[in-house]
């Protein structure tokens, strides 16, 4: 890396990663990249580091040689390194040769030509020219860390095919100007090369406290590329932490300049700098083995997962919780650059009920790339988890839906870390609205609203609709309170110079987020913090909408606003789908329940009423409550710990009325 008399104002943080693109696809997971990256270990990547910055000897042109310094002042030491790296590359079976585009600068390059998309290449780089200025300058971390990982790169992957052609490169003179990177991506824009993405490595085996924190130098251009290797490290080295920087200090700001997407992994820069940086102390004895050998597997599933063209992206609506008895069809979306396996490798549905094992299930419907399934009906109060599973004709990569699974062969059979998960139960759904409205919002002021919910159920989705009228809304701070004080920012500051919300929606399922959208706001928008927060709290008590209006000179109006819930109502008796008649037995939570609970029900009339347990045979365990109970809302709290697991039902009379809800014990 060259000095920072060299970069540009460095801003770290300098931007957010936009969400994924919903036409693009993702990195998958290959076994077998898993597999080959185990390859490079700490005695690999080591030897060659203690190689090139002079820490033992190699053998170049027939002469075993010591390289003790790599600066350009010292151009006849210098070529040794650059004739070590060509000869390896040779001996890997790659085309390579030099760059000479001056009278001392050298780049070394080697090359496979892809199988596909031999027009299309990645390249893998880094410099490996090094300061001091000095006859004794090793440079393990700047650069021979960088170099190692594109020599690894090199070396696993000689022997695979790749669709696209992928390129390596060493460059020179990367400390005095970024030379060597620059000479390569002229002569690449000038003759129309389509470089499809830059990985460029520099000081990558320095870590001096493993915190496994690494940089990641990006531009906008570079935006895809970044998110693709962030896929590779959340997939293979998932120890890694990062931020992001906006810099020009290394050689793919040469890339940058002529439009080509690149990015830098760096060690953690500036928190955690090297301190022996540009000094005769950058030996192999003061990096970190365990961390530079991740950097460089990370490294070569970069590579590979770019030139395998190693795509897929599944999407799936899931499934609503408590979407009733029946079968259920659960539809896969598959976008892959690569065709589906088929026969016993097709795509597969994976489920299980009330915890138990995972049965297997095919799709008995495919039109294009979309694949449905059929989940068996199951009984009222049952707990069906689910997830996807899809690999590649070839068997090469597999992806799973939610993220995080194996095994291939068929694909999938170890399961993701998390679920899709429904109750089996008809659906509770209701919208309630503000009667306190119109409500002012004066200048430089904070107004709130109330929505009060009078009866009890567990949360499974919440949205919030709300109209307001005023002239400048990016000054306006919009947020939802719930009952228990969770507080979610549906809007902060967003709208630029634009008006209004005019029957907005705010839902976690909505493709746009607000923050990306345009006033007026109309239609559905992801808020800025997800309702899901809310997901199973008890939809009882206050609901506070609140607006913080940061304008001196912009008053506006609260027109209305409303709630609308998706609640835990397992009604099996008499379906009522609201508060009707003159009982209302709500939804026992928490549903499943370990120990205590607590039920509300609500009476128009008071008097005497009694609440039963009854099991699956409609048999009286115990009775919960008999008293006499006032009007309105009542709430009784039970022990159900020493019940075995199960499904049970409770049952709520009065006079002649009766309601019935299920409740699950678990343990």
């Amino acid at each position: 890396m060259k000095r920072a008399a060299f970069i540009i104002p460095m801003l770290v943080l300098f931007f957010q990663l936009p969400g994924k693109i919903q036409a693009q696809t993702a990195i998958a997971y290959s076994p077998a990249i898993d597999s080959l990256i185990s390859l490079a270990t700490e005695s690999t990547v080591g030897l060659r580091n203690r190689q090139l910055s002079g820490d033992t000897t190699v053998v170049a042109g027939g002469v075993t040689q010591t390289i003790t310094t790599r600066n350009y002042l010292y151009n006849d030491i210098q070529n040794i390194a650059a004739q070590f790296v060509l000869e390896k590359f040779l001996e890997y079976g790659y085309q390579a040769r030099y760059q000479d585009y001056s009278l001392t600068g050298r780049n070394v390059l080697a090359w496979k030509t892809g199988t596909k998309f031999p027009d299309k290449k990645y390249l893998i780089c880094a410099h490996y020219d090094n300061m001091p200025p000095a006859a004794l300058a090793p440079g393990a971390d700047d650069n021979a860390s960088g170099v190692v990982a594109v020599m690894e790169a090199a070396r696993l992957l000689s022997g695979l095919p790749s669709e696209y052609t992928i390129e390596f490169a060493i460059w020179d003179e990367e400390e005095i100007g970024l030379f060597g990177s620059g000479a390569y991506a002229d002569s690449a824009a000038l003759a129309g090369k389509q470089i499809m993405g830059v990985l460029n490595f520099d000081m990558i085996a320095w870590d001096s406290n493993n915190d496994y924190k690494i940089t990641l130098g990006t531009n906008p251009l570079s935006h895809s590329l970044t998110n693709d290797y962030q896929d590779v490290m959340k997939i293979y080295t998932p120890e890694f932490t990062w931020t992001y920087i906006n810099i020009e200090a290394s050689d793919h700001a040469s890339f940058w300049h002529h439009n080509y997407p690149a990015l830098l992994a760096i060690e953690e820069y500036p928190g955690d700098f090297n301190p022996y940086y540009h000094t005769p102390l950058d030996k192999v004895s003061n990096t970190n083995p365990a961390f530079f050998k991740r950097m460089v597997q990370a490294s070569v599933a970069g590579l590979a997962s770019l030139g395998w063209n190693c795509r897929m992206e599944l999407q799936h609506q899931p499934l609503t919780p408590l979407t009733g008895t029946g079968e259920q069809s659960a539809i896969l979306a598959v976008i892959s650059p690569r065709p589906t396996g088929t026969g016993n490798n097709e795509p597969c549905l994976y489920f299980s009920l009330n915890g138990g094992n995972y049965q297997v299930l095919h799709a008995d419907g495919i039109s294009g790339n979309s694949y449905t399934f059929h989940i068996p009906a199951q009984v009222l109060g049952t707990i069906v988890n689910y997830y996807f599973a899809v690999q590649d004709e070839a068997g090469i990569i597999i992806e799973t839906l939610p993220r995080g699974g194996k095994g291939t062969n068929p694909p999938g059979s170890t399961a993701p870390s998390a679920n899709y998960t429904y109750m089996v139960a008809p659906d509770f759904i209701f919208s309630l609205c503000s009667n306190s409205v119109p409500k002012s919002i004066p200048v430089f002021s904070t107004v709130y609203d109330t929505i009060d919910v009078n009866f009890s159920g567990g949360i499974d989705d919440i949205n919030v609709t709300l109209n307001i009228d005023h002239d400048r809304i990016s000054t306006l701070n919009v947020s939802l309170i719930g009952p228990d004080g969770t507080t979610i920012d549906l809007s902060s500051d967003n709208g630029g110079t634009g008006s209004d919300f005019i029957n907005t929606t705010f839902d976690d399922e909505a493709l746009i987020p607000i923050n990306n959208g345009s006033a007026s706001f109309t239609g559905s928008y992801k808020p800025e913090q997800p309702l899901s927060s809310y997901d199973g709290k008890n939809v009882h008590g206050k609901w506070i909408l609140k607006i913080q209006d940061d304008a001196v000179n912009q008053p506006g109006m609260l027109q209305g606003w409303c709630i609308n819930v998706n609640s835990s109502d397992l009604s099996v008796g008499l379906k009522d789908k609201g508060i009707s008649g003159n009982i209302f037995l709500g939804q026992n939570f928490p549903n499943p329940v370990t120990g205590l609970t607590s039920i509300p029900f609500n009476l128009c009339k008071g008097g005497m009423a009694e609440i039963d347990l009854c099991d699956l045979f409609g048999r009286k365990i115990l009775t919960i409550a008999s008293a006499n109970f006032k009007s309105g809302l009542n709430i009784v709290n039970v022990d159900l710990s020493g019940l075995p697991a199960g499904t049970y039902f409770y049952r709520l009379k009065q006079a002649q009325e009766i309601k019935t809800k299920v409740l699950v014990i678990s343990r």
